[in-house]
């Protein structure tokens, strides 16, 4: 059964990713959120690089003028408001490769960190995460489902080799309602 599931995305992630990229080495992309009511919001660009057969490595340039900025807790946060609650990048501070595969999106998801607060709230709670979990849809999109999760856990740097901290046991299904942004596109 392994064995199929491997062939299975094996093939997947040949037939989906030049797709994403076509004949060229590099290709932009549109990071957008997509609301729950309301209008998306176009956050960021992406510039995809090919580097191996199937591995890609990407740099994201954020769009400033849609965040501002804010003091919370001690520390600079680009947010911005939605119609249910604000939503403040949280950069991810630890090494990691900047690579993703049609099978390994990580590294991207880990650059779209957020936590959520009422524009009301004093400070920040990393309590309130979010986070996009990425797949490779046919049309070669990226689709974010956004998924909360306890992002106190970046407070402290990860063991030595750790490069990715945050786990898939970590991650909670979320209620896509109370959310101003429950999903994210790139495109």
């Amino acid at each position: 059964m392994f064995f199929v599931k491997f062939l299975i995305a094996s093939v997947f992630c040949l037939l989906t990713m030049p797709a994403l990229y076509a004949d060229t080495d590099t290709l932009k992309r549109t990071v957008t959120l997509q609301p729950s009511d309301g209008d998306s919001i176009d956050i960021a660009s992406i510039e995809f690089t090919k580097r191996k057969e199937g591995a890609y490595t990407y740099s994201i340039d954020f769009d400033d003028s849609k965040f501002g900025n804010h003091f919370l807790s001690m520390r600079p946060f680009k947010c911005f408001e939605g119609s249910k609650q604000m939503l403040c990048h949280l950069p991810y501070p630890y090494e990691k490769a900047k690579t993703i595969s049609a099978d390994d999106l990580q590294d991207l998801e880990y650059d779209l960190l957020f936590i959520h607060r009422k524009s009301t709230d004093y400070g920040i709670d990393p309590w309130n995460g979010v986070y996009y979990k990425l797949s490779l849809d046919k049309d070669a999109t990226l689709t974010g489902v956004l998924k909360e999760v306890d992002l106190d856990i970046l407070a402290a740097p990860p063991d030595e080799g750790v490069l990715r901290p945050i786990t898939a046991d970590q991650l909670n299904d979320a209620d896509a309602s109370s959310h101003s942004y429950p999903e994210l596109i790139i495109q």
